[in-house]
């Protein structure tokens, strides 16, 4: 039997309402029950998954949706 993965959307139309830090918690609580958790900050503007994740990313959602308008797609995985 397949497991099919399951999607969780956190979302406001404001700014500040927790939304990074509950979508941290959520994982957490997922990873701690054994499964595999993707998160995905979509946020063009004020994304902070990963600073607040403490990674040091060199491309962002933004990039992705610039390169995309502009036809000249970059190679994100560098």
């Amino acid at each position: 039997m397949v497991n099919k993965a399951k999607i969780l959307t956190v979302t406001s139309m404001s700014g500040g309402v927790g939304k990074t830090t509950f979508s941290m918690m959520l994982a957490n609580i997922y990873s701690c029950l054994d499964r595999n958790v993707l998160l995905i900050d979509l946020d063009l503007y004020s994304g902070n998954l990963a600073f607040a994740l403490g990674s040091n990313n060199k491309y962002s959602i933004y990039n992705l949706c610039d390169d995309i308008k502009n036809s000249k797609l970059e190679d994100m995985g560098r």
